[in-house]
């Protein structure tokens, strides 16, 4: 994997992110928590080899992320850290604040009663709890709205239920720590007055020591 002293694009060494089939089943047992309606019912809304569809008067949902929303701007830290064989490492690490526009669809003849049991359900702080502890909040739950579908040559009443979740994201990169640097001091002239090298010590600062040419008096201190 290539650091910051390698060269090249990096990968993240580490992230928090629930992603992909990780997301689908967490939403999936979310609703199916709040709700009541069995596991196998609650289902993706986009899958590669759809099953069959549940029998009629059977109570189901679909549920998805349909939109992310991020900020702007990620916010990027540096800390040096220290690795297994005591060397002192640097991490940046990148935090994002986004927003997952979800909508879950609800079928059968309790389509109506169970899209509330959601929208109500998502206002208990116990049932949020999950969430919170996935590092996730709730922003709020929109308005519900009735159509109709057609399965299995029937018109069926579907309820469309969308909400919006907050996550923070934190990816990790391997962006070391600088260990030290030399620059040579020009004047405006053109002429080179000195150089100087600086040694970081993370845990202290950095120590400069400067090699004269003209103009600058020796020193070695610390800052």
């Amino acid at each position: 994997m290539s650091t910051s002293a390698t060269g090249g694009y990096l990968v993240p060494s580490a992230t928090n992110a629930m992603e992909d089939e990780a997301l689908r089943v967490f939403f999936q047992q979310m609703v199916t928590g709040i709700t009541g309606i069995v596991g196998n019912l609650v289902r993706p809304r986009w899958q590669a080899e759809p099953p069959n569809m549940p029998s009629f008067g059977s109570d189901w949902a679909a549920i998805g992320v349909t939109k992310r929303t991020r900020d702007v701007n990620a916010y990027v830290t540096h800390r040096s850290v220290t690795d297994g064989n005591g060397n002192n490492v640097g991490t940046d690490y990148v935090h994002r604040t986004e927003v997952l526009d979800v909508l879950c669809s609800f079928y059968g003849p309790n389509c109506e009663a169970n899209s509330e049991l959601l929208a109500m359900g998502l206002e208990i702080s116990q049932n949020r709890e999950v969430m919170q502890l996935a590092g996730y909040g709730l922003v709020g739950v929109e308005d519900a709205t009735m159509m109709a579908d057609f399965f299995n040559n029937r018109d069926v009443t579907r309820i469309d239920l969308p909400f919006q979740i907050r996550r923070a994201q934190l990816y990790q990169y391997p962006v070391l720590d600088l260990q030290g640097a030399q620059a040579t001091i020009v004047e405006d002239t053109g002429g080179v007055n000195g150089t100087i090298t600086v040694t970081l010590h993370p845990s202290f600062g950095f120590n400069t020591s400067s090699s004269n040419v003209s103009g600058f008096g020796a020193g070695n201190w610390v800052i």
